[in-house]
């Protein structure tokens, strides 16, 4: 069943990374290498200051304004699931670490670290499920975040690196979960509803 539910996450996620891949690009031109030698060849002389008055710039909107060069700006659902996504030093099975750190200086875009070659610079995806999902299309890493556990994936490699890992959140969420039980859908409902 293990193997089944990774194969499927897995399969969509080959699919859909392209996908969003394609939708995360800036459009912005990248000018091929000979162009930018020859740009650089030529030395230009400095402009002298104008002693115009400068106009002075207009404000942008707080989401634009913190997003750093190259990134794409983030859209407002992407931001709210950002504010879903719980951070720290989590611990997981198999005395593995792994650190979810927002980016100070991208609103909506955490570092997930698991030891010290694994980084990722992930975004928040929404889901049908309502489960928290950040994805680093480029490098494959996928983290899902469910109430009772988080792990993290890799589908580059098609391998899950880190599983059962549990925010101090998710850890109160398994004990309530283990102290009262779920109904039994089989038997009869005890409880009579009076009118």
């Amino acid at each position: 069943m293990k193997t089944l539910l990774s194969t499927i996450l897995m399969s969509l996620a080959l699919v859909a990374s392209p996908l969003i891949w394609a939708q995360s690009t800036t459009g912005v031109d990248v000018p091929e290498p000979s162009a930018a030698k020859s740009k650089s060849a030529k030395k230009k002389k400095p402009r002298k200051a104008s002693h115009k008055a400068e106009a002075e710039p207009v404000a942008a909107p707080a989401a634009v304004a913190a997003a750093t060069p190259g990134m794409p700006v983030l859209s407002e659902p992407q931001l709210e699931l950002a504010q879903k996504v719980q951070t720290g030093d989590i611990a997981c099975d198999d005395k593995l670490r792994v650190k979810v750190v927002p980016m100070p200086d991208a609103p909506g875009y955490f570092h997930v670290q698991l030891g010290v070659k694994d980084r990722f610079e992930m975004v928040p995806v929404a889901t049908q499920t309502g489960a928290v999902r950040l994805e680093d299309p480029a490098r494959g890493g996928v983290w899902i975040q469910l109430p009772a556990k988080s792990m993290l994936m890799n589908t580059k490699l098609g391998q899950r690196m880190a599983d059962a890992c549990r925010t101090p959140q998710q850890q109160a969420v398994e004990a309530a979960a283990q102290h009262t039980p779920p109904p039994n859908l089989l038997e009869p409902q005890t409880e009579v509803v009076q009118r």
